[in-house]
């Protein structure tokens, strides 16, 4: 079975799912794992039991906004200091490109910027309900989960980020991210 072949599968059992589910992150990646496991077929396309899980389940949650399967019918080129929109808040701003039917968005995070301060009175929520997965270009960054787990990340570290977490810069230099998940609704007022 080819890489394609595994997605259309996957992608056709999500496609059961109540459309209320289907858009909403969390459910799907978790909808998308649980077929990963009980498809024996798909083994050698899953990576249950390591990080990599989130990123095959982020797949099959972008294959669900987007209702198509890879590879891309076409060739997009963008760059982000051409961002297609600027979000700004406190301590901040997000830089947004829309390519390949998602969101990459470059996140500027400043000396004194701590989410549940400058971005938590516009998104409404008690914790960042937004997942991440994304590339850390600079800086440090100090991520609490809503269960108590606490963790930094620093410059060319990779992290995926669920739902229910605060953060903050630690330091003076600013943290650069390029976050592929969860850049679609950051801070959009």
């Amino acid at each position: 079975m080819k890489m394609e072949e595994a997605l259309q599968a996957i992608l056709r059992e999500c496609m059961k799912l109540p459309e209320s589910e289907r858009n909403t992150p969390d459910k799907a990646s978790m909808f998308a794992i649980g077929i990963m496991q009980d498809r024996p077929d798909l083994t050698k396309f899953k990576a249950i039991g390591d990080p990599y899980q989130h990123i095959n389940a982020y797949l099959c949650h972008h294959l669900l906004q987007n209702r198509r399967v890879y590879p891309m019918a076409g060739v997009e080129h963008k760059n982000l200091s051409s961002p297609d929109e600027t979000r700004t808040f406190g301590h901040g701003k997000a830089e947004i490109i829309s390519i390949g039917g998602g969101s990459v968005g470059r996140l500027t995070l400043e000396r004194g910027w701590r989410w549940s301060q400058d971005v938590k009175p516009i998104a409404k929520t008690e914790w960042c309900e937004a997942p991440h997965f994304h590339y850390q270009v600079s800086g440090r960054l100090h991520v609490v989960m809503q269960d108590g787990t606490e963790f930094d990340t620093v410059a060319g570290d990779v992290v995926v980020v669920p739902s229910g977490h605060d953060a903050w810069v630690v330091g003076d230099e600013s943290v650069v991210l390029i976050d592929w998940h969860g850049a679609t609704n950051y801070a959009k007022q």
